[in-house]
């Protein structure tokens, strides 16, 4: 039963790594989305930042030409104040004249607005397109990195499924059953060894004397009190 006992450890390690290799493929993809969801996150925002910057300069443009056009309507009104010939024709004039500077005031103003709109927009998009262009490298190269690891994990799980069963022709079959029926039970975890000072290496809670001194001899199946995981001695 010794060499059981050793072999039970030898497999539990091989489980374990397969099982690491098991979570890597849950945990990968989901990590691999939301690298590109921040990538297309990241994207978005500078697209909608030059979204806006290109409705500023929309605006300006816009604005530049309204200004432009009350100016000159208000340069054609001002110059007719010399060729009236009556108080009526003047006041009516006067009228025009003031509802184009308040045209001219109002498109000042606004043009004004998106010029300094488009002042303050611009660095942000430049620290945006900076920043996001190496952001976005360092995200692509630990998501290819993540993509590699994942697409070797099935030939590594296939060496270790041949250790594995080259491994449990050499257990006696009631250990090994005993070990399958644990592992399902205790989250892969069946077989450990006594730590230092006693203790089991599942659950950390100190084996009575007398029965780690039935452990030592390590020539039947004992089971951890506490936890029910087979305990072997390793000479700690």
């Amino acid at each position: 039963m010794k060499e059981s006992l050793f072999k039970l450890l030898e497999l539990q390690e091989i489980d374990n790594q397969v099982d690491a290799l098991d979570q890597v493929r849950r945990d990968y993809p989901a990590q691999i989305s939301l690298i590109d969801q921040e990538i297309e996150e990241a994207r978005k925002q500078i697209q909608e930042q030059r979204a806006r910057r290109e409705d500023l300069e929309k605006t300006q443009r816009y604005q530049e030409r309204e200004l432009a056009a009350a100016s000159a309507d208000l340069k054609k009104h001002q110059d007719r104040l010399y060729e009236v010939k009556t108080n009526r024709e003047y006041d009516a004039l006067q009228v025009e004249i003031e509802a184009c500077r308040s045209r001219v005031s109002e498109h000042e103003n606004a043009l004004l607005t998106a010029e300094v709109a488009l002042e303050e927009l611009i660095p942000v998009i430049q620290s945006l397109e900076e920043t996001g262009a190496e952001t976005e490298k360092e995200r692509l190269k630990h998501r290819e990195s993540l993509v590699q690891r994942l697409n070797s994990i099935g030939s590594e799980v296939e060496q270790h499924q041949e250790r594995r069963e080259a491994v449990r022709v050499h257990i006696h079959p009631q250990a090994l059953a005993t070990y399958d029926r644990i592992r399902r039970g205790r989250s892969g975890l069946a077989v450990v060894r006594i730590v230092k000072k006693g203790a089991c290496g599942g659950c950390f809670q100190e084996i009575p004397p007398q029965r780690a001194s039935e452990v030592r001899r390590n020539n039947r199946i004992i089971l951890c009190e506490s936890c029910g995981r087979i305990l072997v001695w390793n000479g700690v």
